[in-house]
């Protein structure tokens, strides 16, 4: 049986994110399933979980939507020159 996630299917949400299509809620809500079940490629789950503590520093208030944004974006395989989020979509996470 093959694995439900898959690492491209991972950054395409953590793309999502960083572009600000999505806010950090709906990101964690999209990882739940495969953190919580390991239906993942091993790959995706190790970046799964390093997805997870950003978004639990995230959630606790340690670090900020831009912030996390920030951290995310090399996760996403997407390199400094992506188009930043815009001030609204900021707001909203």
């Amino acid at each position: 049986m093959s694995a439900t996630y898959t690492v491209a299917a991972l950054r395409a949400q953590l793309a999502r994110y960083v572009r600000g299509d999505i806010d950090s809620q709906a990101l964690a809500e999209w990882l739940i399933p495969l953190t919580w079940t390991g239906a993942g490629a091993p790959e995706a789950l190790e970046l799964a979980r390093q997805v997870e503590l950003s978004l639990m520093e995230r959630s606790s208030g340690h670090v900020t939507d831009e912030e996390l944004r920030a951290e995310l974006r090399p996760l996403a395989g997407m390199g400094a020159d992506a188009p930043s989020p815009t001030p609204a979509a900021t707001a909203s996470g």
